[in-house]
């Protein structure tokens, strides 16, 4: 079989763009079930069950709401929820460095904090209590309550930064376009909770970054569809979008 030579074409541009990706908001109960229906394949009753079992062990606050931002007064003292997970494992590093830096004292200024959008009850996040319950939990139980602790912690850290390049090509008078960007500064995506099966085939999960596509966040590599390259040992698709 003869074998083609590559194509050629000629450059004729390209096109930078700075683009940014902000921390989504906190999870509602009809969030928090979708993503867990794509994540574990688990119904919504599954769901409500297993953050109403989280509830009832003081991990997180109420379950049942449709609000996707904090209160002002709960605002003002978001420094213990964060001062609690540093009790977590999966969380201890991230909790400790919003501490450190300060990054939870201006919260209250920023879309994750509305009382006009509270109608009863504010978002889901964890209470930074309840972790002697952590070695009582089902796996699928620690898991949700890990996405949960991610999701929280993420709004705490800055916008995910990527430079987007549009190449036009021509060849033999035809135009050909093609987009990717690369992960300049990773931001919140360093956090936010990922899972996929790793590699070499077992069946175990795993948890690392992902960025807005749903894959996890690349370090300066890029693919010909846009997304960047991988990077960690899996991901949860789409944990990190809005």
């Amino acid at each position: 079989m003869s074998e083609h030579p590559p194509a050629e074409g000629v450059l004729e541009s390209v096109e930078k763009k700075k683009e940014t990706k902000n921390p989504p908001l906190l999870y509602n109960l009809a969030e928090l079930q979708n993503d867990c229906s794509r994540f574990f394949k688990i119904s919504p009753d599954d769901t409500l069950k297993v953050v109403q079992e989280l509830y009832e062990k003081k991990m997180v606050t109420y379950p049942r709401t449709d609000a996707r931002v904090l209160s002002t007064a709960v605002a003002r003292e978001i420094h213990r929820n964060i001062g609690g997970l540093k009790g977590f494992p999966p969380a201890a590093g991230f909790a400790a460095e919003i501490l450190e830096r300060g990054s939870y004292k201006g919260i209250a200024k920023t879309r994750y904090v509305n009382d006009k959008q509270i109608t009863d009850h504010y978002a889901i996040v964890p209470t930074g209590q309840g972790l002697g319950n952590l070695g009582r939990l089902s796996p699928l139980s620690r898991s949700i309550y890990e996405v949960i602790v991610r999701r929280f912690l993420s709004i705490f850290y800055p916008a995910a930064v990527y430079r987007k390049y549009t190449l036009d090509i021509s060849r033999e008078g035809e135009h050909f376009f093609a987009n990717y960007k690369i992960l300049e500064e990773p931001g919140y995506l360093k956090v936010a909770y990922v899972k996929a099966k790793p590699k070499g085939g077992s069946g175990a999960e795993q948890s690392g970054p992902a960025n807005e596509d749903g894959g996890e966040a690349a370090e300066g590599g890029a693919s010909g569809d846009g997304a960047p390259g991988g990077r960690g040992p899996g991901d949860f698709r789409g944990l990190a979008g809005v």
